[in-house]
């Protein structure tokens, strides 16, 4: 053989590194025949970087349908939030103009509630006198004759009256009554009909004293009595105006 074909056939051989052999057996068992792969080290890599370009494009589609989502998502609870907003805005509206409307009502409550608190305090003290100045009548002897009746009061702001003694127990009221009598009464007696009157206390005889009239003698007696707190008339008033 030449030097000539000693190097043709050298290089009609590939080496090692540009080629690989594959061997191995076939489906049937029987041995396969030698394959060398000649592509060129670039274009092996080049198809390795297309498959991880196309790896990469699809994790970026898979995030841009994620992100595309999410935007969906925050869209609609913004919209329902928008909703709910408005449905209380209108419903804020429609209260103020009912509220508007019985805005004249309120005041009329008002007036009315005013109205029974100014009752209430004015009557906290009261009590039915023409019935207490019946019952003392009845209680004193039948030839004596009441000419003069007065009453002392307590307030709302001080309801408790002290009596003409030191020692009388205060009371939501004072009496103090002038009788004409022609014969000087005992005075235990007087006394004791005084008190037995429910509501009424500490009665006493302040004065006694003898006048006359057209040449006719006659005692004057003043007296006092404390008015207790189960004397109050106790009187309610409704919406109406109506008391109880």
């Amino acid at each position: 053989m030449s030097l000539f074909e000693k190097s043709k056939t050298s290089s009609a051989q590939p080496t090692k590194s540009a080629a690989k052999v594959k061997t191995g057996k076939g489906a049937l068992g029987a041995p396969l025949l030698p394959q060398v792969d000649l592509l060129p080290a670039e274009i092996r890599a080049g198809r390795g970087f297309a498959r991880v370009k196309r790896m990469l494009a699809g994790v970026v589609v898979l995030a841009l349908l994620s992100a595309g989502g999410m935007y969906l998502f925050v869209q609609d609870q913004n919209t329902r939030a928008d909703d709910h907003l408005a449905n209380a805005q209108d419903t804020a509206t429609r209260l103020a103009r009912e509220k508007a409307q019985y805005g004249e009502v309120t005041a009329v409550l008002a007036a009315i509630n005013q109205t029974q608190t100014a009752r209430m305090l004015g009557m906290a003290t009261e009590v039915s006198w023409k019935s207490y100045l019946d019952a003392i009548t009845a209680v004193l002897p039948d030839d004596v004759t009441i000419t003069m009746f007065e009453v002392t009061n307590g307030s709302p702001t001080a309801p408790l009256v002290a009596g003409a003694d030191p020692l009388s127990t205060p009371g939501v009221g004072t009496v103090v009554f002038v009788a004409h009598s022609p014969t000087l009464p005992k005075a235990s007696d007087w006394l004791d009909g005084l008190e037995s009157i429910p509501g009424f206390s500490d009665p006493t005889l302040q004065e006694s004293r003898v006048d006359a009239v057209d040449a006719e003698p006659y005692y004057e007696v003043t007296s006092t009595i404390q008015v207790g707190a189960e004397a109050l008339a106790g009187r309610t008033f409704g919406l109406e105006g109506g008391s109880n």
